[in-house]
């Protein structure tokens, strides 16, 4: 089983090269197979700074609805962070709501970020 999700992220990101508690935005698509791997595109917004990134994760879904992704996103094939997030699902699994646990540069320096996601199915690969 194939599911596609849109996302909406917004938060304050902490990142090394700006200045402290800096708005954060992106749009991104997903899509996760029945063993939990994730793939998909997103565009974020950093500040004004914009960028196209791609990014290949695993989720772990519990029986209580709550879950854990580990996901690592490129700009332009490059690693450039890797973030957990603690998930609830809701709506019978066609939304969900995150919040991000770490974020993680290559370098394993560690980033506070205050960042949460929406999140709606809009495709599940079969029908409902």
């Amino acid at each position: 089983m194939l599911a596609r999700s849109s996302f909406r992220q917004v938060g304050i990101h902490d990142h090394g090269l700006y200045s402290r508690n800096r708005p954060r935005f992106c749009c991104r698509d997903l899509n996760e197979d029945a063993s939990g791997n994730l793939a998909g595109t997103q565009t974020r917004s950093l500040n004004g700074d914009v960028a196209d990134e791609t990014f290949t994760g695993n989720a772990i879904v519990n029986p209580d609805c709550t879950g854990t992704d580990v996901i690592q996103v490129f700009e332009s094939g490059v690693l450039v962070r890797t973030t957990m997030l603690n998930l609830v699902y809701d709506d019978n699994g066609r939304a969900a709501r995150a919040i991000f646990k770490s974020l993680v540069l290559p370098n394993g320096a560690s980033l506070p970020a205050v960042l949460a996601i929406e999140a709606q199915k809009v495709f599940s690969g079969k029908s409902e």
